[in-house]
């Protein structure tokens, strides 16, 4: 509890979020992260020296705060707009409606002959369907236009060594992109490489994840010289001469690929997981080659603009940091505006 007469709780919380207090706290703590068994004792708390403005200062600094907060909060919410609209414009291309967003029924009754599986998720998909029949253009199975392969299984005896090659992690791959801010490596011996070595074009996909996440695909661009990946990772080779890479990546996030994935995944607990075949016998609908490009061509565009409003999103976050803790600090002015 603070004394709200001398101390705002929103004044504070904003402290403990600067990095200069965050660097005490770390100094203070005692025990041992390997373990997860870092303490810091309130008495530590109660020593520290807090910058303390007057009531009106505090209201101004978390002000300027709540101001900042609230414009990178609009500007999520129309990358929001735009990722959806991505997927209702793709899916009208092929002549295709984006299923309504429903409330799935907690309590629902169907047919012993029209059970399929004993799984609640999988029975409640089943109301939850797109007929890509029903579009444009023809439909085809996914290991009919590409092969469908598993990566490298990481044991001792391949641990980094004299053929140490740099290989993907299931945290690599996040939907639609590559995370590659932290690439380990994997002992493969030059004979194997070509089975295994990563070409551009490669869609990548994860066999396990949450309900919501299973399927998540990225394709490869040659980033990283003799590249592999992990056994927790499928890789999709497709036949440029029927598909492009770049339309398969953008239909595997569609609802009809999610729909695909989930109700043919694998539960444990918390975790749902697809195998090859699940993924060979994907469904999609396949324009011409040069109807596919144009479709792409638009994506394209849609996704540089949600990469800027990122950009800009991410700086707007970085610098009412800065400026707020500046204010906290006192080597800038208190004011009501950032």
């Amino acid at each position: 509890m603070t004394d709200e007469t001398k101390l705002l709780p929103e004044y504070l919380y904003l402290w403990s979020l600067c990095e200069r207090t965050i660097r005490a706290v770390n100094a203070a703590s005692t025990g041992s992260a390997a373990v997860s068994r870092n303490r810091f004792r309130e008495e530590f708390f109660l020593e520290f020296d807090i910058p303390l403005p007057s009531l009106d200062g505090q209201w101004a600094i978390v002000s300027a705060w709540e101001q900042a907060k609230a414009e990178i909060a609009c500007i999520h919410r129309r990358l929001s707009e735009l990722e959806e609209q991505i997927e209702v414009d793709f899916l009208a291309a092929l002549g295709l409606s984006k299923p309504e967003r429903a409330t799935l029924p907690k309590v629902f009754g169907i047919g012993w002959r029209d059970l399929d599986r004993w799984s609640v998720m999988y029975n409640q998909l089943t109301s939850i369907s797109v007929d890509i029949a029903a579009g444009k253009y023809p439909v085809c199975v996914l290991g009919e236009i590409a092969t469908v392969s598993y990566g490298i299984q990481k044991c001792p005896a391949n641990r980094p060594g004299h053929h140490a090659r740099p290989y993907l992690r299931v945290a690599n791959v996040q939907r639609g992109e590559l995370d590659l801010s932290e690439v380990k490596t994997i002992n493969v011996p030059d004979t194997d490489m070509p089975s295994f070595r990563l070409k551009p074009g490669d869609l990548l996909v994860c066999e396990g994840n949450s309900a919501d996440l299973v399927g998540r695909p990225a394709i490869w661009h040659g980033e990283i010289r003799d590249c592999v990946h992990q056994n927790h990772i499928l890789k999709v080779r497709v036949d440029r001469e029927q598909v492009l890479p770049e339309f398969v990546l953008e239909y595997m996030q569609t609802a009809p690929a999610r729909i695909h994935f989930r109700s043919r995944a694998k539960f444990t607990t918390n975790l749902a997981s697809i195998n090859s075949n699940d993924l060979r016998e994907l469904n999609l609908v396949v324009p011409p080659l040069s109807r596919q490009r144009e479709i792409v061509e638009k994506v394209t565009e849609q996704r540089n603009t949600i990469s800027k409003l990122k950009t800009e999103a991410e700086k707007k976050s970085k610098l009412a940091k800065s400026y707020v803790e500046s204010m906290i600090h006192g080597t800038k002015p208190v004011s009501n505006s950032n």
